[in-house]
């Protein structure tokens, strides 16, 4: 069995037993999907499940749907959704937060930094390589970039779409992704991180991090970096 094959499976069962583990969070997305049926889980969920992280995922669900913004709007108004600053209509079920919106109004095609019009098109448009796949829930397929299962198989982090509304964030949350999912990091990324993480206030490991990032980019002849901070406490 392919790892898209693998992968699509577990997502289908994950969602189909709604009786086990997470019953009201499943429920809400079934929900959703009922009444947005041409809609896809796009993302940090799938990445999560990628990972090998689906027992204790604690990304945020996002969904993607060809309905337009009146219909989404009516679709989540029981959970009493208010507009993100993006134009999708976020809620939170049991601490989980939900992002719903239309694919349409994805931030990447309205900006003209990519074109598309299908669920296949979406993929080009994370800013994270690991994020460049979804499942179609109620047709029970996953879409994915084409070396997505090598990126996912060899843990390695890197950029999808450069263009991005807050790089700030990005850089943030590439740290916290190197650190927690034990993510190699490209040497684009690594001079994306270097540039956008700006004055914000660090951990001591993301200073470590930081540190070792800024002296493997003074170095040639490695494209992936690595981080470990049980290793460098030992050497230090």
């Amino acid at each position: 069995m392919t790892f898209e094959l693998r992968l699509e499976r577990n997502l289908g069962d994950y969602l189909g037993r709604r009786t086990v583990g997470r019953p009201k969070l499943k429920a809400t997305i079934a929900d959703v999907i009922s009444a947005l049926p041409d809609s896809v889980i796009f993302g940090g969920m799938i990445r999560e499940f990628a990972l090998g992280n689906a027992r204790g995922f604690v990304s945020d669900i996002d969904l993607v749907s060809t309905a337009s913004q009146s219909q989404i709007s009516l679709a989540v108004s029981q959970y009493h959704a208010v507009r993100n600053k993006f134009g999708g209509f976020r809620f939170v079920i049991e601490k989980q937060r939900f992002d719903v919106w239309s694919l349409s109004d994805t931030w990447a095609f309205r900006n003209g930094f990519a074109t598309g019009e299908t669920f296949a098109d979406l993929l080009t448009t994370s800013f994270f390589n690991v994020d460049a796949a979804c499942y179609h829930v109620r047709g029970r397929e996953l879409h994915c970039l084409p070396d997505y299962d090598r990126w996912i198989q060899e843990r390695i982090l890197d950029i999808n779409l450069l263009q991005n509304p807050q790089p700030p964030r990005m850089a943030r949350r590439a740290l916290v992704l190197i650190q927690t999912r034990q993510l190699g990091v490209t040497r684009r990324l690594a001079e994306y991180i270097a540039i956008h993480v700006g004055n914000q206030t660090l951990t001591w490991s993301d200073q470590l991090l930081m540190k070792k990032l800024r002296e493997f980019l003074i170095r040639d002849g490695q494209d992936v970096f690595r981080f470990s901070p049980q290793a460098e406490l030992v050497v230090q």
